[in-house]
């Protein structure tokens, strides 16, 4: 699939889903860009998608690599980014409570901030797969 078909049908997906995930109120700004490269100057920063949310403003922030994704994952990759938006006061709470027990017990920040970012990937992984075996007819994966 081309570039332009890619955007277009992410395009599409986003305003199919915002409806059905209740989002429909919020501003969502969507960047599209060619490659994983293209999403931050840091290496270790780069992604093939990524949210950031900020429900109190009912706005998100939706970034896609489309080198990154796979044809048959479009769905599903926009899918787990905007179940990222649904749980961002929830990320929020998380990170709070992080950076309030790595103030107290320092030595122990490596493996929390691995251990709340595991957390947070999982229930938006749990909830795109509920969606995507529920909207796409597709079967949960395992």
């Amino acid at each position: 699939m081309s570039r332009r078909a890619k955007a277009k049908q992410i395009l599409a997906t986003i305003e199919r889903m915002k409806v059905v995930l209740q989002l429909e109120r919020w501003d969502l700004h969507v960047q599209i860009v060619p490659a994983r490269a293209d999403t931050s100057p840091e290496p270790s920063q780069q992604m093939a998608a990524g949210c950031h949310a900020s429900p109190q403003y009912q706005h998100a922030e939706l970034l896609f690599a489309l080198d990154e994704i796979l044809d048959e994952d479009i769905d599903a990759t926009v899918i787990h980014e905007l179940c990222h938006a649904l749980v961002w006061d929830q990320v929020a709470l998380i990170d709070q409570l992080t950076k309030e027990l790595i103030t107290r017990t320092p030595d122990i920040k490596p493996a929390l901030e691995l251990l709340a970012e595991g957390a947070v990937e999982r229930v938006a992984t749990r909830l795109d797969r509920i969606f995507c075996s529920l909207l796409l007819d597709k079967p949960p994966q395992k």
